[in-house]
């Protein structure tokens, strides 16, 4: 798995420490394009394959991802729907 996103792939194994927000928002980023997965799914598969708490990452969640996170799960009801303004 390529740490910055690049075109080098390697099969190292990575830990929080050694990757950094951008880095791991890039990741993700990159399995929910190739692999049409939700966020909550690449979050959960990026943690198993490297043997990481899931706990562990969450200080390298972006917001980015937190609202992508967050949409889902109003999407697909694990959150109660909040009343909005037409057009919003």
């Amino acid at each position: 798995m390529s740490i910055t996103g690049g075109s080098t792939n390697s099969n190292i194994e990575i830990s929080p420490n050694l990757i950094s927000p951008k880095g791991f928002t890039n990741q993700i980023e990159q399995m929910v394009s190739e692999r049409n997965t939700t966020y909550v799914e690449a979050i959960v598969e990026f943690c198993t394959k490297n043997d990481i708490e899931i706990d562990a990452v969450k200080s390298l969640v972006s917001q980015s991802i937190k609202d992508k996170l967050e949409y889902e799960f109003t999407e697909l009801k694990y959150f109660k729907q909040t009343a909005r303004l037409p057009g919003f």
